[in-house]
C-alpha cells in the first residue's frame, strides 16, 4: 500500500463547501462544543500537512505528535498543564511538542495551516 498522499490541488479558503467535516472536539469543556473541518495537503509515513479550522469553545487537548501551526485567523488561548500560556491571534506561529497537554479556549473561529511530525 502506498502511504504517500499528495493533495496538491487548489482550494479556495473562502469555499468551505470543499472542506471535510472532521466532527467535534474529543474532550469539550462546558456546553459549547467546537466543530472542526479542513483538508489534507500531503501525508506520508513521517508527516501530515493540512488546513484546519475550529469554531468557538473550550476543550482539553493532548498533542500526540510534534505539531507546527501557523494561525491565519481567529483568537484562542492554549494553556499547558505546566501553566504556560500561548495567546493566538492572526499571524501567530506555534510549535506543540509531542505529548503536550493542556486546554484550548477559542473565542473567535480559528483557521490554521499545520504540519504534524510523526515522531
Amino acid at each position: 500500500m502506498d502511504t504517500n498522499v499528495d493533495y496538491s490541488y487548489s482550494i479556495k479558503l473562502e469555499d468551505e463547501n470543499s472542506f471535510v467535516d472532521w466532527g467535534t472536539v474529543d474532550s469539550p469543556i462546558g456546553e459549547q462544543i467546537s466543530k472542526t473541518s479542513g483538508f489534507l495537503i500531503s501525508k506520508n509515513k513521517t508527516q501530515e500537512t493540512g488546513y484546519w479550522q475550529c469554531t468557538e469553545g473550550s476543550w482539553n487537548c493532548h498533542v500526540t505528535n510534534t505539531e507546527f501551526c501557523h494561525f491565519l485567523e481567529g483568537e484562542c488561548t492554549y494553556v499547558s498543564e505546566k501553566g504556560q500560556v500561548i495567546e493566538v491571534k492572526p499571524g501567530t506561529v506555534a510549535v506543540f511538542p509531542k505529548d503536550w497537554k493542556g486546554t484550548c479556549s477559542i473565542t473567535k473561529k480559528i483557521k490554521k495551516y499545520y504540519c504534524i511530525i510523526f515522531d
